[in-house]
C-alpha cells in the first residue's frame, strides 16, 4: 500500500471496512474477533497502533516483530481461527511512529474466533449465535462463490476414481506461499469442507470446492476425520440426527431450544436425539449446561 493511502485511511472515521486498534506492545483478542467479521461479512483494513479517532499513539519497536509473528501464527492457528486464514501484516512508519496495517478480504467461508461467529456492521462487530443468521451468511457466500455451492445430490460414490487418481497425481506438488518473506509460510490450495448443510432447508451434500480438496495430494488428518464422520453419520442415524450434527458444526452453543426452532421439533425430541448422539459418542458437551459448547467427534 502506498503510505499516502494509508495517511488517508487514518483521516477517516472507522466504519463497517475500517477499523482502528490501539495496541501498543501485544495482540489483544478482539482483533481476531474483527478479522473473523471481516472474512464473514464484505472484508476490511485495520490499523494497529491508533486510536478510536486515527490518532496515531505507535506500537513499541522492540515489540513490532513479535507482535507480527504473533499475528501470522494466530491466524493460522485453528483453535483461534477457524477454518485458519494466514493474514500478511505490513510495518509502516508514520511521524517517527510503527504501526501495522492489514487488508483482510472477504472469505468464501464461515470463520469463528474461538468457536464463535462474528459479523460486521457500522457500528463495529457482534457474535452471532442464532443458526438461521450462520446459514444466510453461508447462503450468501455460496451466491458468489462456486466452491460453496452444495450439491445435494452428488456423493462419493458418484465421483470416478480413476479421475481422482489423475487429479491427485498432477496437484500432488501444488501449494503456495501465504504471508510475507519473513512470516509467511507454504499452505496446501483448496482448504474447504467436504460436504455443508443448508441452514434453511436441511439440505445435506457435498460441495464443488470439497470435490476438488479430495483430489489434492490425499487428505490431510482433519479432513479424513471429517470424511469419516460424514460416512458414518450418512450411514447409521436418520434424517433429524444428521440434522442436528450439523446444526452442532454450524454452531456449538446453539440451545435445545435453538435447535427445536430450526428443526421445528419439540425441545424433548431435540434432547433425546442429543442423548443418543452422545449415547454413541458423536458428540459430547464441553462445560455447563449455561455456559458450555457441543463438539463433534469421531467413534
Amino acid at each position: 500500500m502506498r503510505l499516502e493511502k494509508l495517511i488517508s485511511l487514518l483521516k477517516q472515521k472507522e466504519s463497517k471496512r475500517l477499523e482502528f486498534k490501539k495496541f501498543r506492545d501485544e495482540i489483544s483478542a478482539t482483533l481476531f474477533e474483527t478479522v473473523c467479521a471481516f472474512l464473514n461479512r464484505d472484508g476490511g483494513e485495520i490499523i494497529i497502533g491508533a486510536d478510536d479517532d486515527g490518532k496515531i499513539i505507535g506500537i513499541e519497536e522492540s515489540r513490532i516483530d513479535r507482535m507480527m509473528n504473533n499475528i501470522v501464527t494466530m491466524s493460522n492457528n485453528p483453535d483461534i481461527v477457524d477454518p485458519p486464514f494466514i493474514l500478511d501484516p505490513h510495518k509502516y512508519e508514520i511521524e517517527g511512529k510503527s504501526i501495522i496495517y492489514l487488508n483482510i478480504p472477504e472469505s468464501s467461508q464461515v470463520h469463528r474466533f474461538k468457536g464463535t461467529v462474528y459479523d460486521r456492521s457500522s457500528d463495529g462487530d457482534f457474535k452471532i449465535k442464532e443458526p438461521q443468521r450462520i446459514a444466510a451468511i453461508s447462503n450468501r457466500k455460496s451466491g458468489f462463490y462456486s466452491e460453496m455451492r452444495l450439491c445435494p445430490n452428488i456423493s462419493f460414490r458418484d465421483l470416478d476414481p480413476e479421475t481422482f487418481k489423475g487429479m491427485r497425481n498432477r496437484l500432488s506438488g501444488v501449494i503456495k506461499y501465504s504471508g510475507s518473506k519473513r512470516y509467511g509460510g507454504y499452505v496446501k490450495v483448496g482448504y474447504i469442507d467436504l460436504s455443508k448443510m443448508n441452514g434453511q432447508d436441511g439440505t445435506i451434500g457435498g460441495t464443488i470446492g470439497g470435490t476438488m480438496n479430495g483430489t489434492i495430494g490425499g487428505v490431510n488428518e482433519p479432513e479424513r476425520q471429517k470424511v469419516a464422520l460424514n460416512d458414518t453419520i450418512n450411514d447409521t442415524i436418520n434424517d433429524t440426527i444428521k440434522l442436528i450434527v450439523n446444526l452442532i458444526k454450524s454452531n456449538p452453543d446453539a440451545t435445545r431450544e435453538e435447535m427445536a426452532d430450526t428443526l421445528k421439533i419439540s425441545t424433548a425430541s431435540v434432547s433425546r436425539k442429543l442423548n443418543e448422539l452422545k449415547e454413541s459418542g458423536t458428540i459430547n458437551r464441553i462445560g455447563s449446561k449455561k455456559n458450555g459448547h457441543w463438539i463433534v467427534i469421531k467413534k
